[in-house]
């Protein structure tokens, strides 16, 4: 199997519709790794800390993008092939779409979970050099086209009925918004901290085994690095999204991999991202945490 998948992309030059499929960057990257520097899938795995089985899926999944982009350009192109052809093209091709024609149920497989602390997230980017806000409403399509998020939970501490017009655009935005239960007595001092809260999820989450493939986390803090680490070391974990470069806690610097890491003040997220103030737009799309 994992020569037919190997030969199919060198017979096809699919290696030329990289930049025209949509993978997360990670995966692109291990596929013109393993393309140039032809590693065994065990020792691919060990690199980036997942298993053989995942580089497998990774390489077929981009085989399978990939090759729908050859086709349509030969279409475009208006190639026709006699039956003889044909039938010798769907031969060479059968063990491959084999592998790959299930696909529909690999991409349910393949849509992930987000978690995001919304106050880490707020005063993240408040605080950066050069402080912005983030447009809730473009960060969750954002996230929806980057990293196939499916499910996005927003974490906003205690609920506070001042802060109702905000609950209610987060869940037209598409966000799940969680609420953190404390005691009449400690929701002045505590109604922010969801660190607890967010681990808890995740972790029943893979647990239960929910049907979702990878986690994003959006924060910085240090507090979630034990998570993630482990989440990586099972191949569970996409991607830490910190507000800003500034604020990232050195625990990620120091042992995350740069791979895992992204930064939402990064110029090529934020533009994506960014709140712009309209003056037909009363609502209330930026950043917010009570």
């Amino acid at each position: 199997m994992k020569s037919d998948i190997i030969q199919k992309i060198y017979e096809e030059n699919l290696i030329d519709y990289m930049d025209r499929v949509s993978m997360v960057d990670r995966d692109k990257e291990i596929v013109k790794i393993y393309l140039s520097e032809k590693p065994t899938y065990q020792d691919l795995g060990n690199r980036y800390g997942i298993s053989h089985e995942r580089i497998r899926q990774i390489l077929i999944k981009f085989a399978r993008k990939a090759h729908h982009y050859y086709n349509e350009e030969n279409r475009l192109r208006g190639n026709v092939m006699t039956g003889k052809d044909v039938e010798t093209k769907e031969n060479k091709s059968q063990q491959t779409d084999t592998a790959v024609g299930n696909d529909k149920c690999e991409e349910k497989r393949n849509a992930n979970t987000a978690y995001i602390d919304g106050q880490n997230l707020r005063f993240g980017t408040a605080k950066a050099n050069n402080p912005w806000t983030v447009d809730l409403r473009r960060f969750r399509i954002y996230l929806k086209d980057k990293y196939n998020v499916s499910d996005a939970y927003y974490f906003i501490g205690a609920y506070d009925p001042k802060h109702q017009e905000l609950y209610n655009d987060l869940q037209r935005y598409g966000y799940i918004v969680v609420f953190r239960e404390h005691s009449e007595s400690s929701v002045s001092r505590k109604k922010g901290n969801v660190d607890t809260d967010i681990v808890f999820m995740v972790m029943k989450s893979i647990i239960e085994n929910t049907g979702f493939d990878k986690i994003i986390l959006v924060s910085g803090d240090g507090d979630y690095w034990r998570m993630v680490d482990y989440l990586i070391s099972k191949d569970r974990f996409e991607k830490l999204l910190a507000p800003s470069k500034k604020g990232i806690s050195s625990l990620y610097r120091k042992r995350t991999p740069d791979i895992y890491r992204d930064y939402l003040d990064s110029e090529s997220i934020k533009s994506k991202i960014q709140y712009v103030p309209n003056k037909k737009d009363n609502s209330n799309k930026k950043a917010g945490s009570p």
